[in-house]
């Protein structure tokens, strides 16, 4: 999850400049610039953290379905437990005395 929040770093970021080519004077290139990184900035930021939601919720559901189908296979190996408990007693209770098998 680490590599994925590394993507939208702001001081990553920050080592990426947006050039824009224009014909109008100097200061209104740079807060043009500026106002289109900031903007570029956001809408990276806003992709960025949609997508790592979307990566944690399906995690999170993910970790859901885990513990519910361990609960499950605990519950099941309890009942295969008690049933092969249930046979050997049985077997014990009868002894030597095997029920007929073709």
């Amino acid at each position: 999850m680490m590599t994925l929040l590394s993507l939208f770093n702001a001081e990553e970021m920050s080592d990426h400049k947006f050039h824009f080519q224009s014909t109008s004077s100097s200061e209104c290139l740079d807060s043009g610039a500026d106002y289109a990184e900031i903007c570029m900035r956001s809408k990276l930021t806003e992709i960025g953290l949609r997508y790592v939601n979307k990566v944690y919720k399906m995690l999170r559901d993910m970790n859901a379905k885990v513990t519910e189908s361990r609960t499950k296979t605990s519950q099941c190996t309890g009942n295969l437990r008690a049933v092969e408990l249930q046979i050997s007693q049985v077997h014990e209770e009868l002894g030597d005395a095997a029920p007929y098998t073709c």
